[in-house]
């Protein structure tokens, strides 16, 4: 027995939906396709239809029996898709449209933030200018008790008390533009009625005072706790070539150093209560300074490589004792490299600024009223002593370079000392020499050492040079006692400075054991030429 189905057939597409009836027995998917062109709206093309039931696209072959085996009266929802080329006309009109087009009043801006609570003198100069603009009679009434409280509102949340909120209004004038109120979902709103009409004094002033209370109204009733910074905006530097520019047109230069009044770069802090905390910038935090990477790149990536090739070839898991040594020479190193930095910046900071340079007729000594130099005391480091050796990260070619330097150079200033007491730096014994001289024929055997060692005599028998060539100016023949002695009678009238100068190098020179002034003036026999060259200490 043949009976009739119901299917409802959706189209998402366009929020559309309607049901067709057809045969349960005889109906196949490409019947209901011709069913779908002829019922719904558009007429859909059948090629371009697609019937879908949960999930699955089906097929014009499937019949409808096999895929409902039930009762005639269960529903059958299936969804429609059209290609959008298959519709013969316009498609169906979305059903959200439909009885809900409105008038193109424009909808309020809905806020979700309550209504802060203002002082009423606001309030009521608010309403006032509003009366200005709808030209209804204001009958409010404000007080100098409200005034006080108003000002104190505002200057409590940071903000400087409006000239304007202070001038009255003028009486109201029929003319000039005219707002209307009107009610907008429930809210109040004024709509302009003459768009092309003038505003009148009056109503200029309204204006003004909206744009002072439209804000104060939206402050918070108690001040915020944090604190408030407002600083001047800083003033871009003047680029180098516009000065260059404003004097090929006559026009006075800027001056990057110019200051702004003291009033717009005055720092104001306020804390909650409206007081001023502080009107000075903030101070800067000593511990945050600049720390310069530069220096420390070159000797952490030399000290990594050098650690890494000895751990290379000694295994320290095999040797721990190995280990420990390496362990002791990386800290060595860090720590002399610490302690150079450290001394660098005592000196740097112990360091006096030079003085200003004296002008021609001010503060001007003569020549002849010029007090002499003083001489050095007897513990003082004298003028031509070894200069500190540079402040970096010591190596161990360093140290090895120095070997015996210090112990030379006390002997060779010796002269700080006073007389009779020679006895404390002794000529080096035969033995001692002969120790010398191994440790340095090993030790010089690296260029590194070699190099480093050669620097550190020429720069002290550079001093002596000069030491000696100042005792012997004018005297061609061998640098001794008498020919000092001798070279003071060729003067016969030396000045006081000079003579004062030249008793200090004698007394200088005399004061050194007997066996530095041998080195000296072997020191002056090499820089002239009379020795074989080479170095000094090479004949010891």
């Amino acid at each position: 027995m043949a009976s009739a189905i119901g299917i409802r057939v959706e189209l998402p597409a366009y929020g559309y939906s309607f049901t067709i009836t057809t045969e349960l027995s005889s109906a196949t998917i490409l019947s209901l396709k011709y069913l779908i062109s002829d019922t719904c709206p558009g007429a859909p093309q059948v090629e371009g239809q697609r019937i879908i039931w949960r999930g699955r696209v089906l097929g014009n072959e499937e019949r409808v029996a096999e895929l409902w085996p039930m009762a005639a009266d269960t529903p059958i929802v299936v969804h429609l898709s059209v290609h959008p080329s298959a519709w013969r006309d316009s498609p169906p009109v979305l059903e959200a449209r439909k009885g809900k087009e409105k008038d193109s009043k424009p909808e309020p801006t809905r806020t979700t933030h309550a209504v802060p609570v203002s002082p009423s003198y606001i309030l009521s100069k608010h309403r006032q200018a509003l009366c200005q603009l709808t030209h209804e009679p204001s009958t409010f009434v404000q007080s100098s008790t409200d005034r006080e409280l108003a000002v104190k509102f505002v200057n409590s949340h940071g903000f400087i008390w409006p000239a304007a909120l202070d001038i009255e209004f003028g009486v109201a004038e029929q003319d000039g533009v005219r707002y209307q109120s009107e009610i907008i979902d429930g809210r109040p709103y004024l709509r302009i009625v003459n768009p092309n009409a003038r505003p009148t004094p009056a109503q200029l002033q309204a204006f003004e005072v909206l744009s002072y209370t439209l804000e104060l109204l939206k402050l918070p009733g108690k001040p915020s706790q944090q604190n408030r910074v407002a600083s001047s905006p800083s003033r871009p530097p003047v680029p180098a070539h516009l000065n260059t520019l404003l004097q090929q047109m006559g026009l006075p230069p800027l001056n990057n150093a110019q200051e702004m009044p003291a009033a717009d770069n005055a720092w104001r802090v306020y804390q909650a209560d409206g007081n001023v905390l502080a009107a000075q910038p903030p101070a800067v935090n000593a511990q945050v300074v600049q720390v310069n990477l530069r220096p420390l790149i070159i000797p952490i990536l030399m000290l990594s490589l050098r650690t890494l090739l000895l751990l290379y070839f000694v295994a320290p898991a095999r040797k721990p004792f190995l280990a420990l040594m390496i362990l002791a020479w990386v800290g060595w190193e860090i720590w002399g490299w610490v302690v150079g930095r450290g001394e660098q910046g005592a000196a740097d900071a112990n360091v006096d600024a030079a003085p200003p340079p004296v002008q021609q007729g001010q503060n001007e000594a003569p020549p002849q009223q010029r007090p002499p130099q003083p001489q050095p005391q007897a513990d003082n480091v004298p003028p031509n002593a070894a200069p500190a050796p540079p402040n970096a990260a010591p190596s161990i070619f360093d140290t090895l370079a120095q070997f015996d330097i210090p112990q030379g150079e006390l002997a060779l200033n010796s002269f700080s000392l006073t007389q009779g007491r020679h006895e404390n730096y002794p000529e080096p014994s035969v033995l001692r020499k002969a120790i010398s001289f191994v440790v340095l024929f090993c030790i010089t055997a690296h260029p590194a050492v070699w190099n480093r060692r050669r620097k550190l005599l020429r720069m002290r028998e550079g001093r002596v040079r000069v030491e000696m060539g100042a005792l012997s100016a004018g005297d061609e023949t061998a640098v001794t006692i008498d020919a000092v002695d001798a070279q003071d009678n060729d003067n016969d009238n030396p000045s006081p400075e000079r003579e004062q100068a030249r008793q200090y190098l004698v007394s200088k020179y005399l004061s050194r054991p007997i066996w530095v002034r041998r080195y000296m003036i072997r020191v002056m026999r090499v820089g002239r030429g009379e020795g074989d060259g080479g170095w000094v200490d090479a004949e010891d």
